[in-house]
């Protein structure tokens, strides 16, 4: 039975990422009470339980306005309690909070959200791969075609030849922004199916680091402008990681990268961004 004493705390945690929400998808903006309110109260979402957690996060990332999520997330201080390796990233690109510029992670999520709306989201484990897909290339760049032939090889099937040669005739010049992509090596087609075959096991890495609480803690030691909690990975092991559900987290994982690819193809996700 909750007391008042922390019943008031938990209300006002889910009303502020209610609110961020809603912000987000109707493009309101918070009036100044409503935003020291916001900064003032934000560690209170450290007691909310893991299932509402992830309900509010599903809320902002699947429904196709995950980038203005992200954006607001930033501009409060949230994305630091709630997405640490990502608020780090921003840190990192020398991201403003009332930053207008966008960056690769956020290009990500609004190509996403032109496929989704309230009515049409798409399965949380697509923006857990998003997150683990982006991540694995801020780590370590790679060549954007590299990133293309990843991409339509998930959505072939996994015919790889195939991917490779449709890489070929791609003259579209990357995003020179974005510091997740190389300037072109121009490979040949061995190297670029070995290039392609590390890139899926990077990634397949990075969705089991995000549950790892070490590692999360490692990478924000390089940003310590970035406020460290261990929310992300206690947040995805409960969701995930129990002994008997570790079979389930790697499939869900698997459809999440699944998914990746056929964004990919449906709407020039990430080709015609960085290719």
């Amino acid at each position: 039975m909750l007391t008042m004493g922390l019943y008031v705390p938990i209300i006002l945690a889910a009303r502020i990422l209610r609110a961020v929400r809603i912000a987000a998808r109707l493009g309101f903006r918070f009036s100044k009470e409503t935003a020291h309110s916001v900064k003032n109260f934000s560690k209170l979402i450290l007691r909310l339980d893991k299932t509402r957690l992830l309900m509010e996060m599903n809320y902002m990332l699947a429904y196709g306005s995950a980038e203005a999520s992200l954006r607001i997330l930033w501009k409060f201080g949230l994305l630091e309690i709630l997405l640490p390796l990502q608020a780090a990233y921003f840190v990192r690109q020398g991201f403003r909070r009332r930053d207008k510029r966008s960056n690769m992670l956020l290009s990500l999520f609004s190509n996403l959200d032109r496929l989704l709306a309230p009515d049409r989201p798409c399965h949380s484990s697509l923006w857990v791969g998003l997150l683990a897909f982006h991540k694995a290339l801020s780590d370590q760049p790679r060549d954007p075609v590299v990133v293309a032939a990843f991409l339509l090889t998930l959505h072939n099937g996994g015919d790889l030849s195939e991917a490779v040669n449709i890489t070929r005739i791609i003259n579209r010049p990357h995003d020179v922004s974005f510091h997740e992509l190389l300037e072109p090596q121009h490979l040949v087609s061995q190297s670029l199916a070995d290039e392609v075959k590390d890139l899926a096991a990077s990634v397949n890495q990075m969705l089991s680091k995000m549950t790892d609480e070490y590692y999360v803690s490692k990478a924000m030691l390089k940003y310590p402008q970035a406020p460290y909690s261990d929310l992300v990975s206690s947040f995805f092991s409960f969701v995930f990681c129990l002994p008997n559900q570790r079979k389930s987290f790697e499939q869900s994982l698997y459809r999440g990268i699944m998914h990746l690819g056929a964004v990919a193809r449906s709407s020039k996700f990430i080709v015609a961004n960085c290719s």
